[in-house]
């Protein structure tokens, strides 16, 4: 169907309607089995807003299958947000199809993981080739890319932890890249744009393939796996072979002055550069003696990631409740990547990071290093 839904809308009409009946006695006649309704969003509206949007969508689908006598624990739905695009959000036809619902065969976890990571990666090929497109067409205009940054400033916040920074004016880590695993949102002008500097090299990108700096971020929020009767247990779909080497529910972590320490855990990385984890939560002690005392304050936040050459950077950045009460906003980490030769003993590695946090109501950035624990290898091969 060219559009499933209407924008901003979760209903089903009759001619949408009509079509996943036929999709629903097809399968009751092919033997009934798990199945898992995934609703999906266009890029209009906040992130988080088309979160919910899409799991509605799912939702709407995955009732038609009870009324039409599926079991309810047999019916998994999810709400994939504007994460996993299969079209150009820059045009109307291509927002039409993103706004849809999808149907996966999901009778065991191993099938579901399988269906869920080649449906991440498809979104990601296919929005390269729109981008790749664009960029053939209008690669006669080419020049430096200026963003204009979002200022913040939130009355009477300041950071709780001593972090020791500069005024943020638009610094970045690392400046081009594309998402992996959330794809980012379609520029409207289409224009290709060369990336002059980068800490990681010199790079060619179309605009959509540039990092946003940290304060303009919108990140595509993926949500949980649910079963409709609500009985469904939450439940790792990979097993750590399917994980980058060192990249397996990590925690990254760094002393600060005063015996301040925070640490983000987990950090989880497939193989196919795709992230797992996408809500880690930071942990803030203002003065810690490691002995297993409390955090000051816990902070929930979204995370996405970026690759860039044989690097990746991953980006966190702090719920806005959250971070006005701590004066926290997030944080920019490049991540390595390793072979499994390099885990012949455990040791710690260095990263390179930015925090982003508040002083005085203002944004403020510091570069800082954390550290990555990796473990060295063992023989046993854990399964689910």
């Amino acid at each position: 169907m060219p559009s499933q839904f209407a924008s901003g809308s979760s209903r089903l009409t009759s001619h949408t309607k009509s079509f996943f009946d036929d999709v629903i006695q097809a399968y009751k006649a092919d033997g009934v089995r798990k199945v898992m309704i995934v609703g999906h969003a266009d890029s209009s509206g906040s992130a988080r807003a088309n979160q919910h949007l899409s799991e509605l969508r799912a939702m709407a689908v995955a009732r038609e299958f009870k009324r039409e006598g599926y079991p309810a624990s047999l019916i998994y739905y999810q709400g994939a947000g504007e994460s996993e695009p299969v079209a150009d959000n820059a045009t109307a036809q291509g927002r039409a199809k993103n706004r849809r619902v999808e149907i996966v065969d999901a009778n065991s976890v191993h099938d579901l993981a399988l269906a869920k990571r080649f449906s991440i990666v498809e979104s990601r090929v296919r929005l390269k080739k729109v981008e790749q497109s664009k960029a053939q067409k209008h690669k006669e205009v080419l020049k430096p890319v200026v963003h204009p940054v979002t200022a913040i400033n939130i009355p009477g916040s300041n950071s709780i932890l001593p972090f020791h920074g500069t005024p943020y004016r638009g610094q970045k880590l690392v400046i081009s890249g594309y998402t992996a695993g959330n794809t980012e949102k379609s520029a409207s002008s289409g224009i290709a744009e060369i990336v002059i500097s980068s800490m990681i090299g010199t790079a060619h990108a179309s605009e959509s393939d540039l990092i946003p700096a940290f304060p303009d971020d919108d990140m595509a929020v993926s949500g949980a796996i649910k079963r409709l009767d609500g009985k469904g247990k939450s439940k790792d779909l990979y097993t750590p072979d399917d994980y980058l080497p060192g990249y397996y529910r990590q925690p990254v972590y760094t002393y600060l002055s005063g015996d301040a320490f925070f640490f983000l855990v987990p950090v989880s990385v497939l193989q196919e550069e795709i992230l797992v984890d996408q809500k880690p939560i930071m942990a803030a002690y203002k003065r810690y003696d490691g002995k297993g005392d409390k955090p000051d304050v816990r902070l929930h936040g979204t995370a996405r990631l970026y690759v860039s050459d044989n690097r990746m950077l991953y980006r966190w950045k702090a719920d806005k409740a959250v971070a006005k009460k701590t004066g926290i906003m997030g944080l920019d980490m490049v991540l390595p990547k390793f072979n499994k030769t390099a885990f012949n003993k455990t040791h710690s590695q260095s990263l390179d990071a930015f925090v982003y946090y508040l002083k005085k109501s203002k944004l403020q950035v510091s570069k800082i290093q954390l550290k990555l624990k990796l473990y060295k290898e063992s023989n046993i091969k854990w399964r689910i």
